[in-house]
């Protein structure tokens, strides 16, 4: 099959791509229908900012109402819930911890960690300014974290207790500000970084910074992914307020146009073993 999960609105929804024809919505959750939250926090998912697919067939949605959930996507019940200012991405961890990336509000600037078992409980925090995008890296077992204006690289001391805490390695100035989206390159040492201006390559064995073949100079890319069999890219561009009613292809090149949607990320709905 092959789907895609979008967000933006205040609906996660799951789109079948076919060879021809328009896409077909397999599922879709809205916080505001979900009983096992709390109810202060389902008024906290009107603009979603990520839809993140991670082991065990889950999907990571937050939200810039500051709303954090962990949805099994075959019952669409939220396993997992907390707070996180302004979440605008978040990582599942081994040890059934998470990390999420708030950039602003009270707790603002700042990486949260949590225990999937212990919902609306912080485990730890370390200050990471704009952060806006996380990737776990299982071989190194490095966090790696997108700021405004730098990458960080974190290691987690005491992942797999109660009281764990991260532990900066690595500081990496951006080739220019407003760090967006973070995203791996299957199969390789490359992590997808977007600023305001460009989308880049980064090295994670040689630590450098390369434009990112064909879309390089695109200004205001929100998400960008690349399906690990196939190697076809989904992105997202801001086109009004942040959103788009369109998302983009390449390999091969291609658009899909969702009219009146407010779409803010796009990921490939391949679920890690």
């Amino acid at each position: 099959m092959n789907e895609l999960i979008v967000c933006g609105d205040d609906e996660v929804y799951g789109l079948e791509l076919p060879p021809s024809g328009e896409p077909q919505k397999l599922w879709g959750w809205k916080a505001q229908d979900a009983a096992e939250l709390p109810e202060f926090l389902r008024k906290q998912f009107q603009f979603t900012l990520e839809c993140k697919p991670v082991a065990g067939g889950r999907v990571l949605v937050t939200s810039a109402g500051g709303g954090v959930a962990c949805v099994d996507r075959a019952s669409l019940r939220a396993v997992f819930w907390a707070a996180g200012a302004c979440a605008h991405s978040a990582e599942l961890l081994p040890g059934n911890k998470v990390v999420v990336a708030s950039s602003k509000g009270k707790s603002e600037n700042r990486l949260v960690l949590f225990d999937l078992a212990q919902p609306e409980q912080p485990l730890a925090s370390e200050e990471l300014y704009g952060a806006h995008g996380v990737v776990w890296d299982p071989q190194t077992r490095i966090l790696w974290a997108l700021g405004e204006t730098e990458l960080h690289a974190y290691a987690i001391q005491a992942l797999d207790t109660v009281t764990p805490a991260l532990v900066r390695k690595q500081i990496h100035t951006l080739p220019n500000r407003w760090g967006h989206d973070l995203r791996p390159v299957p199969q390789s040492d490359a992590l997808l970084v977007t600023t305001g201006d460009h989308v880049w390559r980064f090295d994670r064995r040689r630590l450098t910074f390369t434009p990112c073949d064909g879309l390089a100079d695109l200004a205001n890319v929100k998400a960008v992914d690349i399906h690990p069999k196939t190697g076809r890219m989904v992105f997202v561009k801001a086109e009004q307020n942040f959103c788009s009613e369109r998302v983009f292809f390449r390999d091969p090149d291609g658009e899909l146009v969702l009219p009146g949607q407010k779409i803010y990320k796009a990921r490939w709905a391949t679920f890690p073993d």
